[in-house]
């Protein structure tokens, strides 16, 4: 079945999800009921069936449950199961990380890969993410940029 709209305009439900995402943030849903977060994000609680679901910013931490890392791909990623802070569990990808360094209960962060038609749900390490940003301040600081 071809997508002939991009999935920010298949359904309403989820484009408060969508447009987060966009601003690089992670939401999750909450049952007014039962209490209990969800991650897909969908109308009605997959706990108790409840549609008293509202929106919740998560931290976007969290860690690696379980991985896999594929060896023939065209791109370095692992697939993986993260848990994050908030108690949800999800699968998705880490990437722009140590691949061979990967661990189960190794500390991850969301990692938008912006994209068309909608931006793609990953992680990457801590480790990674910190080295980026030291990279960033000390390229920054070379050039005579910042403070």
């Amino acid at each position: 079945m071809p997508h002939d709209k991009n999935p920010i305009e298949q359904s309403p439900e989820v484009a408060e999800f969508w447009q987060a995402a966009r601003e690089r943030r992670l939401l999750l849903k909450r049952c007014g009921d039962c209490g209990e977060r969800h991650f897909y994000p969908r109308p009605y609680c997959p706990f108790c069936g409840s549609a008293r679901t509202s929106w919740e910013q998560s931290s976007g931490r969290g860690t690696i449950y379980a991985f896999s890392r594929p060896r023939k791909l065209p791109q370095p990623l692992a697939m993986a199961v993260i848990e994050l802070q908030e108690g949800v569990r999800l699968t998705s990808v880490i990437v722009e990380a140590e691949l061979d360094r990967l661990a189960i209960g190794q500390e991850v962060e969301v990692y938008w890969r912006m994209g068309e038609p909608a931006p793609e749900l990953a992680f990457t390490t801590i480790e990674a993410q910190e080295a980026r940003g030291y990279a960033t301040r000390a390229i920054a600081e070379a050039a005579g940029v910042g403070g």
